[in-house]
């Protein structure tokens, strides 16, 4: 039996509101490395706007778009991260309502920061998929919000394995307002917990050449890319025994050479 698992490489939307030019890099509640990307929104006096193909933590572009409703008020406290110092909030006392659209089908972490510089200047966050409600949830009201050490339930909240399954069905957040009577916003990163393959659309083939050596077939939908082969004998240890790119028909093809050396084998396949 050949089992394959094709694990997504770790993506991270990053955005940084209200930043001008001091915009944040690196780790806040998650993150990739110290040198990690965030996109700047920022739209002074503007009542919609938004951003378009915003970038991941690791430079790459994306089509996911993001738009941002009743946030024209840009504001700045002192805190020692770029991202947390400054932030968008609502002039009307209103809803400040984010909509995230384009995001690829998988199920997603959303980290939300939203506190401006008092005790009391927590924000309280909804978010909204396909119509189901995942709660509310609310930054802290006490001197919490003034840690220099990421803390959830202080300076942000997190929805975990929200599922974004319709391909790219937008995900509505709404900040309300607080004790302070003010909704604020100073970031949000959107962490990529599982993709939801468009593949395999059948199983693996396997099969054996002239040489007595392993062939195997992986179909998949994902025309001329680039993978590593994997192989372990316990399901625990992987290591690189080769390279493949895929057809046009995005069918992954591999050949082991060493195959009719060892007993048991398993074989994983990974995106390069």
């Amino acid at each position: 039996m050949l089992t394959v698992r094709i694990p997504a490489p770790r993506t991270i939307l990053n955005v940084n509101f209200a930043a001008y030019s001091q915009v944040k890099v690196g780790f806040a509640g998650t993150g990739l490395t110290p040198s990690d990307y965030w996109n700047n929104y920022t739209a002074p006096w503007q009542q919609f706007a938004g951003l378009s193909d915003l970038i991941t933590a690791d430079g790459t572009p994306t089509t996911v778009g993001l738009t941002v409703q009743n946030g024209a008020g840009h504001w700045g406290m002192d805190h020692p991260d770029l991202m947390y110092n400054c932030y968008c909030y609502s002039q009307d006392n209103g809803d400040v309502i984010l909509t995230v659209t384009n995001l690829p089908s998988g199920t997603y972490d959303f980290y939300l920061y939203g506190h401006g510089g008092a005790a009391n200047a927590n924000t309280v966050f909804q978010l909204l998929l396909g119509g189901a409600d995942r709660g509310s949830r609310s930054t802290g009201t006490n001197a919490d919000w003034a840690l220099t050490n990421w803390v959830e339930g202080a300076q942000y909240v997190v929805y975990r394995n929200v599922s974004a399954t319709n391909g790219g069905a937008p995900v509505t957040i709404k900040a309300h307002p607080g004790l302070s009577g003010y909704a604020q916003l100073n970031g949000m990163q959107i962490a990529l917990v599982n993709r939801l393959p468009v593949g395999p659309v059948s199983g693996p083939t396997i099969g054996g050449n002239a040489f007595g050596k392993l062939s195997m077939q992986f179909p998949w939908k994902d025309p001329s890319r680039a993978y590593w082969i994997q192989a372990s004998t316990n399901l625990l240890d992987w290591m690189t025994v080769g390279s493949s790119i895929a057809d046009g028909d995005g069918t992954v093809s591999y050949t082991d050479p060493d195959s009719d050396k060892r007993p048991t084998r398993f074989y994983r396949v990974m995106p390069q």
